[in-house]
């Protein structure tokens, strides 16, 4: 699940500031996509290790 308001607000800061913004699912590929077009991954703020179901692990 995306946090809309935190990606939308982030887009938003970094384009006002003249950025460019290439949205990419987070992984490996997005370090190389970001090489390939010149660009830096940002780091994800927030995100939660996956399991194989894709879901975070319960806490207990």
């Amino acid at each position: 699940m995306v946090d809309v308001l935190s990606f939308t607000t982030a887009v938003e800061v970094a384009v006002g500031r003249g950025m460019r913004v290439h949205p990419f699912p987070w992984g490996e590929q997005a370090a190389d996509y970001a090489l390939r077009v010149g660009a830096v991954a940002a780091v994800a703020v927030g995100r939660r290790p996956r399991t194989t179901r894709g879901r975070s692990p319960r806490r207990r």
